[in-house]
């Protein structure tokens, strides 16, 4: 009896650490949709101009400045080894910094005013389309909690919040 009491147990702390794991999820926002908003700019990935939901907005404090984040107002970063249109950051690292992954069938994205750069997008070597600016794949951190933290700024001197 005692040997079936602590496999419940044991079951009970699986599950639970499960359901905890897959609650926090990745970073991802929703699908761009094809709306018009009246401060969005336009950014073709396709070459016909489109205006589109921004997915880059800018926010800003005190102590980094500007830096841009996703619809969902969470932080954006930049991968220090990433080579232009191409992200590096696989595996464990693309498990802690989630890339930011827009639908496959996505033809054009924009950006709000304030965001001046090149919007684009990469097929990832495992799979998905990820959002670059200025040719640098955008990450989120998995340990920003909530909008605007930005906990992984210079995390081990690679990270970087994206700039606009």
């Amino acid at each position: 009896m005692k040997i079936v009491s602590t496999w419940i147990i044991v079951l009970v702390v699986v599950v639970l650490g499960g359901w905890y794991v897959l609650s926090r999820g990745s970073k991802q926002v929703p699908p761009v949709t094809q709306t018009t908003q009246s401060a969005a700019t336009s950014s073709s990935v396709s070459g016909t101009q489109h205006t589109a939901t921004p997915i880059l907005n800018v926010a800003t404090s005190t102590k980094l400045g500007s830096y841009l984040v996703a619809t969902n107002g969470m932080t954006l970063y930049t991968y220090k080894k990433d080579k232009p249109n191409d992200s590096v950051c696989t595996g464990t690292c693309a498990a802690i910094w989630p890339p930011y992954l827009v639908p496959s069938a996505t033809s054009s994205l924009a950006a709000a005013a304030g965001v001046t750069g090149e919007v684009g997008i990469i097929s990832r070597a495992g799979g998905g389309t990820q959002v670059t600016y200025k040719g640098q794949p955008l990450y989120f951190f998995k340990f920003d909690a909530k909008a605007g933290e930005t906990t992984g700024q210079g995390y081990k001197g690679l990270w970087s919040v994206a700039r606009p």
